[in-house]
């Protein structure tokens, strides 16, 4: 693969991956080559649609090898956790609509002191 000054480009990046020399390679390194658009975006780290050297070798090291268990756990934890995040601010998001599609409902929750959402928290969280 020859990186020119203004990097390679996804097509360029489809080309050298069809050598198999270059696949062979990535392979013995434990980098899948079978989705080429989602290989060049993860090396793809500016977001420029070209990857420089600086950009290739430092992906490819940071992907060398398979996934441990223990990476894969990290993501599930963090998934779950923005997971949670998102479905308590969806809550207190549609919590709102009705207070603005029906301004009754608000005076009688603030008669009764009932400010806090479903799940128990105030609604400033």
């Amino acid at each position: 693969m020859e990186f020119d000054e203004n990097g390679v480009t996804i097509l360029e990046f489809q080309d050298c991956l069809g050598d198999e020399n270059i696949k062979a390679y990535l392979h013995a390194l434990g980098i899948d080559t079978a989705d080429v658009w989602t290989l060049f975006k993860l090396l793809d780290v500016d977001k420029g649609n070209v990857i420089d050297l600086d950009e290739f070798v430092s992906g490819v090291l940071r992907m060398k090898g398979f996934a441990k268990g223990c990476d894969l756990a990290k993501l599930g934890y963090e998934q779950k956790v923005l997971h949670d995040e998102l479905s308590k601010f969806m809550r207190r998001t549609d919590q709102s609509f009705v207070l603005l599609k029906d301004p009754s409902s608000a005076q009688r929750r603030m008669s009764t002191g009932s400010c806090a959402g479903d799940d128990g928290e105030s609604e400033t969280n």
